[in-house]
């Protein structure tokens, strides 16, 4: 009994460029997205912690060509860190630390920046994907921020830093009114 080999061979060739050429695009828009948080965040980047000497915010690439996967972070020198990524699937990804500043995060399903690269716009759907809302990730960025400030700001006064899994309520009260401020911006 002869097998036809071709046509399901033709079939994965077909199915795995069209993943590669997924992928491929959204890494380039990665990329992009890594140019836009650099210009941004210039001011951020080339200045020093005066008591580490580390910059106060970096745009870091991470991930393996061997594995297929893509990150771009942009983390802040105290820890505080936003990653977006790009799996061997071509899934997108998205992730914050500490996570609990950030709770709401879903699954990132759509990054769009604008062509003037201006703006990046993230598309976010519940787990279950019944809510799906668009983002400017500056929304995202700025309680991130606002978590650092007030991070810092109690350690200044010797107090203690927020952990990981409470805030103040000053720092609450801070994060909120950022979120806010970047919503009203970006609209």
């Amino acid at each position: 009994m002869a097998i036809d080999l071709e046509s399901p061979y033709q079939r994965i060739i077909t199915a795995r460029q069209s993943l590669l050429d997924l992928r491929t695009a959204r890494a380039n828009e990665l990329h992009r997205l890594r140019a836009y948080l650099k210009a941004g965040f210039a001011k951020f980047m080339n200045t020093t912690d005066p008591i580490s000497g580390a910059r106060l915010a970096d745009v870091q690439v991470e991930g393996s060509k061997q594995h297929g996967d893509l990150i771009v972070a942009l983390a802040f020198f105290e820890g505080t860190k936003l990653s977006l990524g790009v799996d061997r699937l071509a899934r997108y990804f998205i992730e914050a630390k500490p996570a609990h500043v950030l709770p709401a995060l879903a699954l990132l399903t759509d990054l769009r920046i604008a062509a003037d690269d201006s703006r990046v716009e993230l598309v976010l759907q519940n787990a279950d994907g019944a809510d799906t809302r668009t983002v400017d990730i500056m929304e995202l960025v700025a309680p991130l921020i606002a978590y650092a400030v007030a991070s810092l700001e109690e350690e200044a006064k010797g107090g203690a830093v927020p952990a990981a899994d409470a805030l103040t309520s000053s720092s609450a009260s801070v994060i909120a009114t950022a979120a806010a401020e970047a919503k009203a911006a970006a609209a």
